[in-house]
């Protein structure tokens, strides 16, 4: 069994993440000096997930570990 990240549920996990940290959208997308919050929303919708790097300091934003922002399916749908 073969693990998967399911995108739409690690989005749905960090915006409520960012939330519960007390930082936005556009909070975050600042702090990792992109000009615009498209990737960050990109990421909140389930659309794509972040870089490893993106993904390392999104989990030093947020204090908690990357295992802890994405959610993992393995091939039978289980998380």
């Amino acid at each position: 069994m073969f693990p998967k990240i399911d995108l739409k549920e690690t989005g749905e996990n960090i915006k409520r993440l960012i939330v519960q940290s007390g930082n936005t959208i556009k909070g975050v997308a600042e702090y990792m000096g992109f000009s615009t919050p498209t990737a960050v929303y990109k990421w909140v919708n389930g659309l794509s997930l972040p870089t490893v790097d993106n993904l390392v300091a999104l989990s030093e934003l947020l204090n908690v570990t990357v295992e802890e922002i994405l959610k993992i399916k393995n091939d039978k749908g289980e998380s």
